[in-house]
């Protein structure tokens, strides 16, 4: 029987694996990865279980592209890390559960999404309003 729910075990491996981004340096080359590959992404969050964080990822690519254009900066760079290594983590098939196992394979890729978004609601709030703010100054 295969199971569809990560135990507590896993669980914690992934939210010790989303933490452990925030100790690795910000770098060009992985914001630049993320951006080239948004559509791929996109696409794998959009047709999977996953899509109940379309919105929030969404947003995730809208604050990486305006702090890379230097447009918005109120982003501490250990937010702007985890948010890139963690859309990295999603595109990478190969991580804590290979994402080809049915069922299971993206249920380390939900609690690691899932993490990100939990841990950065106010940092997703905060620019949204940037967002509404700079439209209305258009």
């Amino acid at each position: 029987m295969a199971k569809n729910k990560l135990t507590d075990e896993e669980k914690k491996e992934a939210e010790n694996y989303f933490n452990s981004f925030k100790y690795q340096s910000y770098s060009k080359e992985n914001e630049e990865k993320v951006i080239e590959n948004e559509e791929q992404i996109m696409a794998k969050i959009k047709d999977s279980a996953l899509s109940k964080f379309m919105k929030q990822v969404k947003t995730f690519f809208r604050m990486i592209k305006a702090y890379s254009k230097n447009e918005y900066k109120e982003i501490p760079v250990s937010t702007i890390v985890s948010i890139i290594m963690t859309l990295l983590y999603v595109f990478s098939p190969i991580d804590l559960i290979p994402d080809f196992l049915p069922v299971v394979g993206l249920l380390d890729d939900a609690a690691v999404l899932g993490t990100c978004v939990a841990s950065f609601g106010t940092a997703i709030k905060r620019f949204e309003e940037w967002e509404a703010a700079k439209s209305k100054e258009s």
